[in-house]
């Protein structure tokens, strides 16, 4: 575990600084320990197996404003933001909504792009629903073009894909 934070402290001295100063001492460490909870990826997906009885229910069933963080795989920098989900079931069941919270929050987890993360959402919650349609739009703030680059702070991208056939689209 000492390369990552060998590496770490490179980094410290390529930006210029001293990594033995009392106040960096620990920055690799916990450096470290940040990129892999905000990217560490959690192999195993969310089954989506909690379901329940639809009681003749027949449209879409759309959740808003999931939060989430993730690393941008150009630049290793943050974007987060919100991701709203929309499946309309094909049965007699409805999936656990925390199922699919959960999902966001696994899928989340690695470096990727945000229109990678959004379409491995919206094709992981149609292959394991067989719902008859599926929808996913994020919105997200990306640290690069915030804090560098144009540096421009509050602009959101929004990115949707859609599985499946729908007489209309939640978005």
């Amino acid at each position: 575990m000492g390369n990552g934070e060998d590496a770490l402290r490179g980094l410290l001295r390529d930006l210029g600084e001293d990594p033995g100063r009392p106040e960096l001492v620990p920055t690799p460490q916990r450096s470290l320990a940040a990129f892999r909870e905000i990217a560490g990826g959690i192999e195993e997906c969310s089954p989506l197996t909690t379901t329940f009885p639809a009681l003749g229910y027949n449209d879409w069933i759309r959740l808003d404003r999931i939060a989430f963080g993730s690393l941008c795989e150009h630049h290793m920098l943050p974007f987060a933001g919100t991701v709203s989900i929309a499946y309309w079931p094909a049965g007699d069941r409805v999936v656990g909504l925390s199922k699919l919270v959960r999902l966001v929050r696994q899928l989340s987890k690695k470096l990727q792009l945000q229109e990678h993360l959004t379409v491995r959402l919206a094709q992981t919650i149609y292959e394991k629903l067989r719902p008859r349609a599926v929808a996913v739009r994020v919105e997200a703030e990306h640290s690069c073009m915030a804090l560098r680059g144009v540096r421009s702070p509050g602009v959101l991208t929004a990115t949707c894909h859609r599985c499946g056939r729908a007489p209309r689209w939640p978005f």
